[in-house]
């Protein structure tokens, strides 16, 4: 499980200096919402050549965790490679006796996020924001929700409070689903879910086009 209490007790994220982070709301990429396909519930893995889809039936011992996912998922390849020196991280979303959500940015929603932010090659940008390898870690479990597996069903389901989410980070700002709009919004940014549920041993996946910020990323006065 993906928590602060697996990350350095000495800094949380909503300390940090929003000034140097950006001065403007980021608001992510332009990808539209696709609806998931329905029927895609249950305990059984079916690997295809861009997603992993459950079937009926018992989950194999050899099933795909998160990380697993992530690392070999075509549209996520620059997440891949941002989490690389996070050995924590990768523990944590690797750990298939959890049950976990994460909402993981696509390679759009990372290039974005660097251009956002004034950087033409993301490699050299993500290396500029996120070269404190700790903070990059806050940023990661910003995006997952320990303990649940919010399905895009039982998202949709939410109703008033129960749409904040307790994302791992346990930010003064917590992560909120927005029903109907298939949106996660966060303290200083806001993401579109784009395809369907992606399903692990040790949880859910689901592909952002946007990178969610644990700060306000508008003007600091």
């Amino acid at each position: 499980m993906l928590t602060t209490s697996t990350l350095s007790p000495h800094r949380r994220a909503s300390g940090r200096d929003t000034k140097a982070r950006g001065r403007r709301r980021y608001s992510g990429g332009s990808t539209g919402v696709n609806r998931y396909r329905p029927g895609m519930r249950g305990r059984g893995l079916l690997q295809t050549a861009d997603e992993v889809v459950v079937e009926n039936g018992d989950v194999p011992k050899d099933c795909v965790t998160i990380l697993e996912i992530i690392d070999s998922h075509p549209d996520l390849t620059e997440l891949s490679s941002a989490i690389a020196d996070l050995p924590v991280v990768r523990d944590a979303l690797d750990a298939d006796n959890e049950t976990d959500t994460f909402f993981a940015p696509s390679n759009e929603a990372i290039d974005g996020f660097t251009s956002w932010a004034g950087f033409n090659d993301t490699k050299a940008g993500l290396q500029e924001l996120l070269g404190d390898t700790e903070w990059k870690a806050y940023i990661v479990a910003y995006h997952a929700v320990p303990d649940e597996m919010y399905t895009i069903d039982k998202l949709e389901s939410l109703e008033a409070g129960d749409r904040f989410l307790e994302d791992a980070l346990e930010a003064e700002m917590p992560l909120m689903y927005v029903p109907k709009e298939y949106k996660v919004v966060g303290m200083g940014s806001a993401a579109n879910i784009v395809g369907k549920n992606i399903y692990a041993c040790n949880g859910v996946l689901h592909i952002i086009d946007a990178v969610l910020l644990p700060f306000d990323g508008r003007v600091v006065s």
